[in-house]
């Protein structure tokens, strides 16, 4: 894992807890299947998700409701998608971002 400051990470979000919580729900997204966003030697879920998170891989969604407000193409697709599956909607936190 490269060496990351948690001073540097704190700063690039409004508090620690919000830190906390972005990095566990990406790291669970990770467990969970998801695709790694970077190129990484990390195996670490946790570890994983700084670095992505540092890099700009994705960026934390702090207002759910006025992201759907925003993207509302993705959100009605996403449901749509769901719906013929007979799935539930699931909201994710996090919006990965082309910086690979």
């Amino acid at each position: 894992m490269k060496k990351i400051s948690l001073d540097e990470l704190i700063n690039m979000v409004d508090s620690r807890y919000s830190l906390v919580t972005i990095i566990s729900r990406r790291a669970r997204q990770i467990v969970d299947g998801s695709q790694v966003l970077i190129k990484t030697d990390s195996t670490k879920p946790v570890a994983i998700a700084i670095e992505e998170f540092y890099d700009g891989a994705y960026q934390p969604i702090y207002d759910y409701e006025q992201y759907k407000k925003d993207h509302p193409r993705t959100e009605a697709s996403q449901e749509q998608s769901l719906e013929e599956k007979g799935e539930a909607a699931v909201t994710e936190e996090v919006q990965p971002t082309d910086n690979m």
